[in-house]
């Protein structure tokens, strides 16, 4: 169970995110231009910055504590 609430978390938001554009562009609040530019800075700046915090490790001070 702990496992199938997992998969939710990761992929839930993503499939919310599908829905509400499909929506969006049926009622006419988002056309293809603003899409496709939407599209281009979606994946040149927020998802590669979520990537490297993801992957980065933390910083942590060199100095004793």
């Amino acid at each position: 169970m702990d496992n199938l609430f997992f998969c939710l978390n990761a992929t839930g938001p993503i499939f919310l995110m599908m829905i509400l554009g499909l929506f969006f562009r049926h009622i006419g609040w988002m056309d293809e231009e603003f899409a496709s530019k939407m599209n281009k800075f979606v994946f040149k700046v927020p998802l590669p910055l979520l990537l490297f915090g993801d992957l980065a490790p933390p910083m942590r001070p060199r100095w004793p504590c």
